[in-house]
């Protein structure tokens, strides 16, 4: 049996693979971690200094800085980053093709031409915007989601590769996306540590 797919990486099928890749890695995760703890630490301190500073126009400037900068900043600057990047690979741009079978995979392009067996496989990371197999740390065969025919096609292929590549020394990891509670206790917390922040200021 064997799976053909002929298809484009798009920049947010690049961008799809970089926050997967962040979130299967160790980095990435206390990367993401450090960010939220650092903010909500940095949230409080400045909180403290408003209720004991006689000026809290530098307090409130930093706090304001360190928030919109690590909510909205970072991610914006990362998001640039990978997209040039993306630009800057040629390879990227070119119409895939790629066969998947129970032994090998086997990709070509315009530019390029990879094989794969299987016993060069490392790790399979399934995201709902694709799967990534890969045979290295950082590189991997990217076969975004809009690759499929639909979701039974994607599931298939999912359940193929588990059942054929997934060995002792080859794992699989399925990328959790956040969940409504998720979101909707950050928006919460976030919501609260605004009111007591600004009720500092009032109290001035």
């Amino acid at each position: 049996m064997e799976y053909k797919f002929n298809y484009d990486v798009t920049k947010e099928d690049y961008l799809a693979f970089n926050n997967a890749h962040m979130k299967k890695t160790l980095a990435g995760n206390l990367l993401r971690t450090g960010s939220k703890t650092f903010i909500a630490l940095s949230a409080v301190f400045l909180i403290v200094v408003q209720f004991y500073a006689k000026d809290f126009t530098f307090s409130s400037f930093v706090f304001a800085f360190l928030f919109l900068y690590i909510v909205f900043g970072s991610a914006f600057l990362r998001k640039k980053r990978i997209f040039k990047v993306y630009e800057s690979n040629k390879s990227l741009h070119q119409q895939n093709e790629i066969t998947v079978t129970e032994s090998c995979i086997c990709e070509k392009n315009a530019v390029s031409a990879t094989t794969m067996n299987k016993d060069q496989i490392t790790e399979i990371v399934e995201s709902k915007h694709g799967i990534y197999i890969y045979y290295s740390k950082i590189q991997c065969f990217l076969i975004p989601s809009h690759a499929f025919a639909g979701e039974e096609e994607f599931k298939n292929f999912a359940e193929f590769v588990k059942a054929n590549y997934v060995t002792e020394k080859v794992k699989f990891f399925k990328c959790r996306e956040n969940s409504v509670w998720q979101t909707v206790l950050g928006i919460v917390c976030g919501t609260a540590l605004f009111a007591v922040y600004f009720f500092s200021i009032l109290k001035r």
